[in-house]
């Protein structure tokens, strides 16, 4: 089971990619609408942020997957998060020490496609995979991922991918043109974008996937 977390502007074409492709997998997959029951349709400008920040979207994580855990449908012993962009900056929040005290066992996997990793010394140790472009100036999260990744003990997993010369929004399909959203560069990478679908099955296969 994964739970989907969207970016800043709310539900988009991109998340629709992400549940065929999760299904494909195998996966049962929840999207996640933290904006329409908060009346905001989008925080991607900087004053709109504090709107719905990413302790706040956590939040929405921890009850979804405890009524997800209710449904018999649902093996509540192995669900996920993946988010793009404050979406992924969300899955990487919702792996702190706080949760995982309150909640053990809740998460079993959190993948990041370039949200920024922020405050290590909160993390617990649910697994994570950060996946980043090297020029995406968006939250800087190549870089604050592998810092992120250095502070961190033996026992708290997280693996983080970096592409050289990539910028934001690498992994959803379009035309492929260079554009710009707030001043940062956005641009999809096939090259980038294969490989991290790559990296993602492997890594929810690994954490998800029951062992015969």
């Amino acid at each position: 089971m994964v739970i989907l977390l969207h970016g800043c502007s709310g539900e988009k074409p991109g998340q629709r990619f992400w549940i065929e492709r999760l299904s494909g997998w195998g996966y049962a997959v929840l999207r996640l609408d933290s904006f329409s029951a908060r009346g905001v349709q989008t925080v991607c400008a900087p004053a709109l942020q504090p709107l719905v920040t990413a302790v706040d979207r956590s939040g929405d994580v921890i009850s979804a997957a405890l009524w997800l855990r209710t449904q018999p449908q649902i093996d509540g012993a192995r669900i996920g998060v993946l988010g793009d962009s404050p979406g992924g900056g969300t899955a990487v929040t919702v792996t702190r020490r706080q949760y995982e005290v309150l909640y053990p066992g809740l998460l079993k996997a959190a993948v990041a496609h370039y949200g920024p990793c922020r405050s290590p010394e909160l993390h617990g140790t649910v697994p994570l995979l950060a996946l980043a472009g090297d020029a995406d100036t968006w939250g800087f999260p190549a870089r604050t991922c592998m810092e992120f990744a250095a502070a961190l003990r033996a026992d708290q997993p997280i693996t983080v991918k970096i592409y050289p010369g990539v910028v934001h929004s690498f992994e959803v399909p379009n035309p492929g043109q260079l554009t710009y959203s707030q001043g940062h560069p956005v641009q999809y990478n096939a090259a980038a974008a294969e490989d991290s679908y790559a990296q993602v099955k492997a890594f929810l296969a690994c954490h998800l996937v029951a062992t015969p």
